[in-house]
């Protein structure tokens, strides 16, 4: 939002066109992440759908609450969602963001009803998020879905 160097979709893009035989020999591809990407919700669009273009597999990190920023059509342009939950209970999602989850668990119940394939991560920072039934929760929510691909349990990085 600040201090950022600006770049428009044209040079991204060229830079991407640089590596598509790589990308596709290591079975890889562009995943656009931020902060909170969607904060730039048109750019991202415009990005993911050029990249799109090219071919390469294209792939959204996000927190999902402004999810409702990209429309259906939009959200074709992205192959993969990969979505962070930082916790299950409302009242201590609050406390830790300062935002309400249910637009993130509204964000994956929208893609699982598209059969848009995503991966969920889960930070676990010992004595914070680490509450047995709240990990339980958040285990049985991604196996309701159909959809998701890979849960990805991430140490705190100090």
């Amino acid at each position: 939002m600040s201090n950022g160097i600006p770049v428009t979709v044209n040079r991204a893009t060229e830079e991407l066109r640089k590596y598509p035989h790589g990308l596709k020999i290591l079975l890889g591809g562009f995943t656009l992440s931020g902060g909170e990407p969607l904060l730039q919700d048109r750019f991202v669009v415009k990005l993911l759908t050029a990249t799109k273009a090219t071919g390469i597999h294209t792939a959204l990190n996000t927190n999902g609450s402004l999810h409702k920023r990209l429309t259906d059509a939009k959200l074709e342009q992205i192959d993969l969602v990969i979505m962070d939950i930082k916790t299950w209970d409302p009242e201590r999602h609050r406390h830790l963001t300062h935002m309400d989850n249910a637009p993130t668990l509204d964000f994956a119940r929208r893609l699982a009803d598209r059969g848009k394939a995503a991966w969920l991560r889960f930070v676990l920072v010992p004595g914070l998020t680490d509450n047995d039934g709240e990990i339980a929760q958040i285990a049985k929510f991604a196996a309701s879905l159909g959809n998701v691909e890979r849960v990805d349990v991430l140490p705190l990085h100090k």
